[in-house]
C-alpha cells in the first residue's frame, strides 16, 4: 500500500492509498518473486519496479525494441486523478550485424 499526495488534504477521511495487493503478505511475496526471478530490475543496487510484458518487444531487421512500465504512487494522486508512470525503452541490436 502506498499513500497518495492527497495526504496533504486537511481532512483525514480523505485521504487516499493505491493498493498494490490484498494484504501484505501477498505484496511483499509477489515483490521478492519479481525481484528473484529478474522482473524487476536492479541498477545500482536499487530495484526498479519496472513491468516487462513480452508482447512489448518488436524486432525490425536486425534491431529489437522492448519497453517496460512502471506506476510510482508515490508521485501519483486518486484526487485529481494524476498517475505517474515512468518507462524504460531497450534497444538491442543484433552482435552479429556488420555495419
Amino acid at each position: 500500500m502506498f499513500s497518495s499526495q492527497d495526504q496533504l488534504a486537511q481532512d483525514p477521511s480523505a485521504i487516499d492509498m493505491f493498493i498494490t495487493g490484498s494484504n501484505f503478505t501477498e505484496w511483499f511475496t509477489s515483490y521478492v518473486d519479481n525481484v528473484v526471478t529478474g522482473e524487476y530490475s536492479i541498477i545500482r543496487d536499487q530495484i526498479f519496479r519496472y513491468v516487462h510484458d513480452k508482447r512489448c518487444v518488436a524486432t525490425t531487421g536486425d534491431i529489437t525494441v522492448s519497453v517496460s512500465t512502471s506506476f510510482l504512487p508515490e508521485l501519483s494522486s486518486v484526487h485529481p486523478p494524476h498517475f505517474f508512470f515512468t518507462y524504460r525503452i531497450r534497444y538491442c541490436i543484433n552482435p552479429h550485424t556488420l555495419f
